[in-house]
């Protein structure tokens, strides 16, 4: 009887292995097909995807998630107005002149740790940053009682942190060019994200 168990603890462990990997294959290919980010030491076309404003890579152990898991990919007026959040989100991106937007998220086995960074275009620098204006008070809600920080990593960018007793989080948010680009690290509680989000929005800036 314990030769069977054996048996077939190994059978559904080989099995449970060959998932994994061919699950590992399909994801990796899946990220090698994607764009590489813009270099920090040029502006991009103005027809450039959007997608190419995010880079692929992050730390390690975070894995991409594809368009199709819901949290990444284009966005256009409607669904940029409802990852805004606000009344008014959609008003005021026509107002500014919202041309498209673009959202990619990493996140790590077990789900506790998440990375996001979100662009949106605009016709025009000042329609960029009459947008980054209306959209700094509200980067995280008022109930969470966030907290400030200065971001070094990149010029004029505005950073907010807070934790509650299951998560920790840190946003920033700044402008490129006519680019609008918001950066979300959020893990367990206790933990300090600022530095993860630094990171992640020095990667996708490339100047004004």
């Amino acid at each position: 009887m314990m030769r069977m168990v054996l048996r077939a603890t190994r059978r559904y462990g080989a099995i449970l292995l060959s998932a994994l990997a061919v699950a590992s294959c399909a994801t990796q290919r899946w990220e090698a097909s994607q764009p590489s980010p813009w270099s920090p030491s040029r502006k991009p076309d103005p027809t450039t995807s959007l997608a190419t404003a995010i880079p692929v890579a992050v730390p390690s152990g975070f894995v991409l998630q594809p368009p199709s898991a819901g949290t990444s990919g284009p966005l256009d007026l409607a669904r940029a107005a409802r990852a805004d959040g606000a009344a008014d989100a959609r008003r005021t991106l026509v107002r500014d002149g919202f041309v498209g937007g673009y959202r990619r998220q990493w996140v790590k086995s077990g789900h506790k740790d998440e990375n996001s960074v979100l662009v949106y275009k605009f016709k025009t620098v000042a329609g960029a940053r009459a947008y980054l204006w209306y959209l700094l008070p509200h980067l995280l809600p008022s109930t969470l009682e966030p907290v400030r920080f200065v971001v070094r990593a990149v010029p004029s960018a505005s950073g907010v942190r807070a934790s509650t007793p299951s998560r920790s989080v840190a946003v920033i948010a700044f402008t490129s060019g006519l680019y609008v680009m918001r950066v979300v690290a959020s893990a367990g509680p206790r933990t300090n994200q600022t530095a993860v989000a630094a990171e992640l929005s020095k990667a996708i800036f490339f100047g004004s």
